[in-house]
């Protein structure tokens, strides 16, 4: 597998299913509990080819993660915020997802 070890890419792999899964919660303040926890594995088990990427989209995700838990944000704030940190990312978030759809299964 590219970018490590199968264990790492398998944990990463969940990382981004559970974010993918996240996004779309109803629980605004359970889907921020959801993307700090994916950021962190997505720091921790990030394929050396996409570590920098991955680097700059787990902190997005992480900072708006913290915001959401804090119960300060509804769920159509939160996707327009989520669709917004996507926006300035595009190109880390575009290695990241070219990495996951051609090693991650199911993608």
């Amino acid at each position: 597998m590219a970018g490590g070890s199968g264990s790492d890419t398998t944990k990463f792999c969940a990382a981004v299913t559970r974010l993918e899964s996240a996004k779309d919660s109803p629980d605004v303040a359970a889907a921020g509990a959801a993307f700090s926890s994916a950021a962190a594995d997505l720091h921790a088990y990030a394929p050396t080819e996409i570590k920098a990427a991955t680097e700059t989209y787990a902190a997005m995700i992480d900072d708006l993660g913290k915001v959401a838990k804090s119960g300060t944000m509804d769920q159509p704030t939160l996707q327009k915020e989520l669709t917004k940190g996507m926006a300035t990312k595009a190109d880390d978030i575009a290695k990241v997802a070219i990495w996951v759809s051609k090693n991650c299964p199911g993608k």
